[in-house]
């Protein structure tokens, strides 16, 4: 099946389309290696907020996210954390790491 790939901003959302696609999907992918470099622990709390419980973006329950180098504040947020695994790639030397969770 064809996959489409769509830009929009998950804190302010300025159109319709981009709500119902967190609504409507069932998996999210967020890759955030670049852009968490420098946060302790690579926390992502207004990212947590954004498509947790009540957020202006929020995924339905069931939905899986996945965040490339980056960490939910999974339980303050409606999410359970499925696990991580570590990647090695010369791009984001020596790894990354890609964390799973659930919408609850």
């Amino acid at each position: 099946p064809d996959t489409s790939l769509y830009l929009g901003n998950v804190y302010q959302p300025n159109d319709t389309a981009i709500k119902r696609l967190f609504s409507d999907t069932t998996l999210a992918i967020c890759f955030a290696t670049t852009w968490s470099t420098g946060i302790p622990g690579r926390k992502l709390p207004e990212l947590s907020k954004a498509l947790g419980k009540g957020g202006a973006c929020e995924l339905h329950h069931g939905a899986r996210l996945v965040i490339m180098d980056g960490v939910l504040d999974y339980k303050k947020d409606g999410f359970d954390y499925c696990g991580e695994l570590k990647l090695t790639c010369p791009d984001t030397a020596p790894y990354s790491i890609a964390r799973m969770y659930t919408k609850l």
